[in-house]
């Protein structure tokens, strides 16, 4: 029940209550994705939508969505690939290794996620799993959801989404981006000049 009353609540506010926020750069894919985020409610409390790219061609697209109360676990999640993209890119440049697709282990917490199939649909048990790769001459970290199922009907399914990075720039990027006191001032300097109009 608290799952259906969730996907009510995400459909809702799903295309009207975020807002284009900031972009980044997935390298793999070669794409710019954006980052939207949702007006922080009277609790403060606010949702990320980050785009994705669907490795599912039935999929035109995924999203990772991050609430702000996951938002730090994630981050760490993020900085701990980080250092492990720099140590590792290093031995295996050292080593000249290139046959590599090594899965990085970590205790990763549960995400919602979303994807289109017509309409959007959303999947409440989502663990990400990322590898150590060497794609056409360059090293990457690659973040992968598995298949999601909607929670609205278990027949609808994808293969998922992806998120990829290629430096510690990349991940530097994505990190600062997700900031509290961004959103914030975003949403307050928004709210000031709307409540300039007011009737």
């Amino acid at each position: 029940m608290k799952k259906i009353i969730v996907a009510l609540l995400l459909c809702a506010s799903f295309g009207y209550g975020q807002e284009s926020f900031e972009s980044y750069y997935n390298p793999l894919a070669d794409v710019k994705y954006q980052i939207e985020v949702e007006h922080p409610d009277k609790k403060g409390n606010y949702t990320f939508l980050i785009e994705c790219k669907s490795i599912d061609s039935r999929s035109k697209n995924g999203a990772l969505i991050i609430n702000n109360k996951q938002l730090l676990d994630f981050k760490e999640h993020l900085s701990y690939l980080r250092d492990i993209f720099i140590k590792w890119k290093k031995t295996a440049e050292e080593n000249k290794v290139t046959d590599i697709n090594k899965e990085i282990e970590y205790k990763n917490k549960f995400y919602n996620s979303a994807f289109t199939y017509g309409d959007w649909h959303f999947d409440f048990n989502t663990k990400l799993t990322s590898y150590f790769k060497y794609v056409a001459n360059k090293y990457y970290v690659v973040i992968y959801s598995p298949k999601l199922t909607s929670s609205s009907n278990q027949f609808i399914k994808s293969d998922g989404y992806m998120l990829s990075f290629s430096s510690p720039e990349d991940f530097d990027d994505l990190i600062n981006k997700l900031d509290e006191t961004k959103v914030i001032e975003y949403y307050k300097e928004k709210d000031k000049k709307e409540d300039l109009f007011k009737n």
